[in-house]
């Protein structure tokens, strides 16, 4: 949630070598659940909330944007439309994806039971 609201206080996780960008498309998605992200959320969850390295990426939106249709055509991401009409994705797999993320509504719940 603080990534979304402009703060850089996403966990910081060790990325194996073999971290692929679908793994971590699946684990961002499943970190937010079940919260919908955009495409564009997702980029940036990835790059500055994760640390994965998108350099090497021509066009690493694009490849977002593809990774994200194929989750949401094999079952593990949901498609659904924002009140402000853009299309975003949520997690709807039934497996925890390979890379664990802190889940950030567990997160934020913690941070309110602290301020309480």
């Amino acid at each position: 949630l603080a990534l979304l609201c402009g703060e850089d206080e996403f966990p910081q996780v060790e990325l194996d070598a073999r971290s692929g960008f679908t793994d971590v498309v699946r684990a961002v998605l499943y970190a937010v659940s079940p919260r919908p992200l955009t495409p564009l959320e997702v980029r940036d969850m990835a790059e500055t909330g994760v640390g994965f390295n998108l350099g090497k990426y021509t066009n690493p939106l694009a490849s977002i944007h593809t990774i994200l249709k194929r989750l949401w055509a094999m079952g593990d991401a949901k498609r659904v439309r924002r009140r402000d009409g853009e299309t975003a994705y949520k997690w709807a797999g039934k497996t925890p994806p390979a890379i664990q993320l802190p889940r950030l509504l567990d997160l934020e719940i913690a941070e309110q039971k602290k301020e309480k």
